[in-house]
């Protein structure tokens, strides 16, 4: 796709290096810039854009994000937002019906949008996956998917579908702490009347610490992670303990001598 043209972001009003790939624009959406909120949706969910050396996706929240220098979480709690069981599809077909009995609440139509599938084989020698572009609305009984790609086989076992992870976020410890998922940095505060922004997962960004900035600890005291409530720490300022792990965001960004701490970090989730 052809840089955007969109004078507000740069000197001379040329040219501004950015991409989309991986979803698109929708039908009459208009130019949302990163730090924008909109009240609805101009992006398919999960859109990548590239700009320069940060990458973000185009997200959905489900909570108001009142400081967003925490990292936000994707707030499916599975099954039960998901779909696991028996599915129908053909060889050279990209229509797979599930049997997911979810209403047109819970189940409205693109649902299952930028979700993945798995297909286990059961006669046929290996499994299959393929993105979901389109669902249609929850009916008590069923949902047909469309995929991104024909079936190489005729679906002969259970399949498993997970939405998203950019369809509903929320802020950390929103639906079960510690046991969340953290998927970026929200560029702006999203509410539930402005949920529609984007969210970045990768290149320079700055955080919250915890108890100290990461580097404090000394030489070595680089590589970051995210603690239950999606603040930045190191290992070293977490401790050692069995049995649990914190989740990786990236690693400190500047010199931290004579043990100077930085939240600024190069993210590393989703490049």
């Amino acid at each position: 796709m052809k840089p955007f043209y969109y004078p507000k972001r740069t000197l001379s009003g040329a040219r501004l290096d950015a991409y989309l790939m991986g979803g698109g624009m929708v039908l009459n959406g208009a130019f949302q810039d990163i730090h924008d909120l909109s009240a609805s949706q101009n992006y398919d969910i999960g859109t990548k854009l590239v700009m320069g050396d940060r990458i973000f996706h185009y997200a959905k929240c489900i909570s108001d994000l009142t400081d967003i220098n925490y990292a936000v979480i994707n707030s499916h709690i599975i099954p039960d937002d998901g779909f696991e069981g028996a599915a129908v599809g053909e060889a050279d077909s990209r229509s797979v019906v599930i049997s997911d009995t979810g209403n047109s609440t819970a189940r409205p139509v693109n649902y299952y949008a930028g979700a993945f599938i798995q297909i286990y084989g059961a006669t046929t020698p290996y499994h299959q996956m393929r993105r979901v572009v389109a669902s249609t609305v929850g009916n008590g009984v069923s949902i047909t998917l469309t995929l991104d790609y024909p079936l190489a086989y005729d679906i002969g076992a259970t399949v498993d579908v997970y939405p998203s992870i950019y369809s509903e976020v929320a802020k950390a410890e929103a639906v079960s702490s510690a046991e969340e998922t953290f998927v970026g940095y929200a560029m702006a505060k999203l509410t539930t009347s402005y949920p529609y922004g984007w969210i970045q997962t990768w290149g320079p960004v700055n955080g919250h610490y915890n108890q100290k900035f990461p580097g404090e600890n000394g030489p070595s005291d680089r590589d970051c992670y995210f603690n239950q409530a999606g603040e930045i720490i190191t290992l070293s300022q977490g401790g050692s303990f069995s049995g649990a792990s914190y989740q990786r965001a990236g690693y400190v960004l500047p010199v931290t001598k004579s043990k100077y701490g930085s939240v600024f970090i190069m993210l590393q989730l989703a490049p």
